[in-house]
């Protein structure tokens, strides 16, 4: 039998002494023979954790800020809508109240 990593026939792949472990990177060892193979796992699935908790925050945080806008800019219509028209009366009402009693519109 040869071995499929170097193609010698001294060895199979398993005891190849060339081949280059995936995970820890030494040599000598395959990835599914390799002793460090569940800190690696632990490592890929914290990435992947992350990965998701990053993207369940960025949707939340612009579903927040979509609903913060849309207030945002309901309130200005409403301001904008409900805007007095100043004609002559508005002005001699306003003549008729006291400096510090005036708001700002």
């Amino acid at each position: 039998m040869s071995c499929k990593y170097c193609h010698l026939n001294t060895h199979i792949i398993d005891d190849c002494p060339t081949i280059i472990c995936k995970i820890c990177k030494d040599i000598g060892h395959p990835q599914w023979l390799c002793n460090k193979k569940k800190n690696y796992n632990k490592k890929i699935e914290s990435k992947i954790e992350n990965k998701i908790e990053n993207k369940i925050e960025n949707k939340i945080e612009s579903k927040i800020e979509n609903k913060i806008e849309s207030k945002i800019e309901s309130k200005i219509e409403n301001k904008i809508e409900s805007k007095i028209e100043k004609n002559i009366n508005y002005y001699l009402l306003l003549e008729k109240q006291k400096w510090g009693d005036s708001t700002v519109e």
